[in-house]
């Protein structure tokens, strides 16, 4: 009976060390899956962090101010400065829009870049998002100065003399027709662009504040007008042929005139541009 006992209380403890044993490991495995579900958790988590820092970087910023590198600005007609623009913050990607509030005195490109037309002033503009920034332009009217000297063989024993009153013409290529008093040899009511004086006593002339330019000075002797058949008819001719070669040679061979010479100039900005000649022998 003893005996019995003994092997069924042996029997009992080796069926509850194995519940012990089945109870530890089933704990074990739920503690690695929980530890599992955490790292994964915590995985997920810090890509969304990463996903929205990188969403962020690529969000554009506003533009904050547009500041200028010059604030005025004068120039010439028909010269030509650029303006650099600048934005903030300076990480920023801004797209400059560009314009003027008067185009018939200054015109601004894509670029920045005001080109003088006409005597004036302007506003230059750029923008930049809900941000700008101006820019006063005076378009002042530059000039240069013609000058030179003009003389004639008055014979071979006294030489060359002034060809003193002779008349200088300067008439600009903007011009699209001249008054009758230029085709008459006249100095007076001469259009804008156009400009006349007189040679003096000493053989010279001069033409000051001229507006820069392409022009055609032109000299009309007072003292080479011997042989002529009609000096006037060669005036008029050359003047309404615009100062072409064509007119100038088809005058010389028809009225046997040779007292007018010519050239085609281009003034400069604070230049002096000079033209002489010498109308050669006289028959007086």
């Amino acid at each position: 009976m003893k005996k019995r006992m003994l092997i069924a209380m042996v029997a009992v403890l080796l069926i509850i060390s194995t519940l012990f044993v089945a109870c530890d490991a089933f704990g074990s495995g739920n503690n690695d899956v929980s530890e599992t579900e955490s790292t994964d958790s915590a995985s997920t988590t810090q890509s969304k962090d990463s996903s929205t820092k990188s969403n962020n970087d690529k969000v554009e910023k506003n533009v904050t101010s547009v500041v200028l590198s010059k604030t005025t600005v004068s120039l010439g007609v028909g010269e030509t400065e650029t303006l650099v623009a600048f934005a903030s913050p300076d990480d920023v990607q801004a797209t400059f829009q560009w314009s003027s509030t008067n185009e018939s005195v200054a015109t601004v490109d894509e670029n920045g870049a005001i080109t003088g037309v006409a005597k004036g002033t302007a506003v230059i503009k750029v923008k930049a998002g809900s941000v700008f920034a101006l820019c006063n332009v005076t378009v002042i009217e530059k000039t240069g100065s013609v000058t030179g000297t003009v003389t004639y063989k008055y014979n071979n024993y006294v030489g060359n003399k002034p060809d003193t009153d002779s008349t200088v013409f300067l008439i600009s290529k903007k011009v699209e027709s001249l008054p009758n008093s230029i085709a008459l040899g006249g100095t007076y009511n001469m259009p804008e662009g156009c400009f006349a004086t007189k040679v003096d006593g000493t053989d010279k002339y001069q033409i000051d504040n001229v507006p820069i330019g392409d022009y055609v000075v032109i000299l009309l002797s007072k003292n080479t007008n011997s042989g002529s058949k009609n000096g006037s008819l060669y005036w008029s001719y050359f003047i309404y042929s615009k100062f072409s070669e064509e007119g100038k040679e088809y005058a010389d061979t028809t009225c046997y005139l040779q007292k007018i010479e010519y050239k085609n100039i281009t003034v400069e900005a604070d230049k002096t541009v000079t033209f002489s000649h010498d109308f050669g022998i006289t028959y007086i």
